[in-house]
């Protein structure tokens, strides 16, 4: 049997400071991402899943031009985690104004 040597990331000296900008908001945006699915899971819990799906395509209106003009203009994945991180926002404030209000609690019960 041969060595075999596996390389999963080679370093240029210059991507250190990229790839801790990267890393930096991806530890930033994990708290929000936490209170966003547990939103989702409670709003999902109450049958409010109509509203949810209005959110999320509202927020797909914002994150899928950002992601594209990633892909068009060359910005790499820091623009890419932008637009995640985008969304995420969106959905947080959707998701807390709609659990702050009342109108998911009066939802009629689909189960019987």
């Amino acid at each position: 049997m041969g060595e075999y040597r596996f390389v999963l990331h080679q370093q240029q000296p210059c991507d250190c400071a990229v790839n801790s900008r990267r890393h930096d908001l991806v530890c930033l945006i994990q708290p929000l991402n936490g209170v966003v699915f547990i939103l989702d899971g409670l709003l999902i819990g109450a049958h409010d899943t109509c509203y949810l799906m209005k959110a999320m395509l509202a927020g797909a209106a914002i994150m899928i031009p950002l992601a594209w003009s990633s892909l068009q203009w060359g910005w790499g994945l820091m623009k890419i985690l932008v637009s995640i991180t985008a969304l995420m926002l969106w959905r947080g404030t959707t998701n807390v104004s709609r659990f702050a209000g009342n109108g998911w609690t009066n939802l009629p019960s689909t189960e019987r």
